[in-house]
């Protein structure tokens, strides 16, 4: 992964982990970013098999940006909770993040919540659409403040996903 500060530029390279979609097979990911669904499951069975969906890869992506733009104690954190080995301590920490952003909750988080709430129901157009619609306006992606018009867009966007 390659980060350039402030400049929100992300080259992601995983080949290492690389699965065939829908495949079960153990995980080989990173926790900090892995799904809700991927850790819960960890949390029940670390040795068990889950099966891979390219939503993850998405939830995962999303999760880097969200990292890239909030306070330093959530990512140390998150850290802190991966090197323990505390899957259901990341989500709560992701849950803690949530919750702080109560009153005004940043776009990049409504889209991981709609991507971990549809995981398995969003098949591969409607998740390409989705995802595509989310980088023509990724300048919302990166900020913690968004306009009304912008929420609105992404409002109406998660309402028309599934009417296409």
């Amino acid at each position: 992964i390659v980060s350039k500060k402030n400049s929100y530029e992300i080259l992601l390279i995983d080949w290492g982990s690389s699965i065939k979609i829908g495949c079960k097979v153990k995980y080989n990911g990173t926790l900090s970013t892995a799904s809700t669904y991927i850790l819960k499951e960890l949390s029940n069975n670390r040795n068990r098999s889950i099966e891979y969906l390219r939503i993850d890869d998405c939830i995962s992506f999303m999760k880097m940006i969200l990292l890239e733009i909030i306070s330093e104690k959530y990512k140390k954190a998150i850290s802190s909770k991966v090197q323990q080995g505390s899957l259901t301590g990341i989500i709560v920490v992701y849950d803690q993040i949530k919750d702080s952003f109560k009153t005004k909750q940043p776009i990049i988080m409504k889209v991981i919540e709609f991507l971990e709430k549809y995981r398995s129901i969003l098949n591969d157009e409607k998740l390409n659409s989705y995802i595509d619609q989310c980088i023509n306006h990724r300048h919302c992606l990166i900020q913690l403040e968004n306009e009304q018009i912008n929420i609105d867009y992404f409002n109406d966007l998660e309402r028309n996903i599934f009417s296409s």
